[in-house]
């Protein structure tokens, strides 16, 4: 029987989102009462010594998103999370090593 919210689509979406969720986070707790959101997505996207590290950091969410999928038998949602999470690693590895 097809479980509810149990596909690879969702977890990809989701996988890919949290990291931004998690750059969000790390502005909020970190910069909020000194600079406005904007300048700090404007500085984070056009430094890629800074982007790179805050993606990083945003991937651990994945983490917790999968292990959650995996808890709740969610085996094709944890999948996705898996997937974007492969992405994110081999952009963050270009980024990286080819980026200057």
């Amino acid at each position: 029987m097809q479980k509810r919210f149990d596909h690879i689509a969702l977890g990809f979406v989701l996988g890919l989102i949290m990291p931004f969720i998690g750059m969000y986070g790390y502005y909020f707790f970190t910069y909020r009462t000194q600079i406005d959101f904007l300048y700090f997505i404007d500085f984070a996207s056009t430094t890629t010594r800074a982007i790179v590290p805050l993606l990083s950091l945003g991937c651990i969410l994945n983490l917790g998103l999968f292990f959650l999928f995996m808890w709740r038998d969610r085996y094709k949602s944890a999948r996705g999370v898996i997937i974007a999470t492969f992405l994110y690693a081999g952009w963050v590895a270009y980024m990286k090593l080819f980026a200057v």
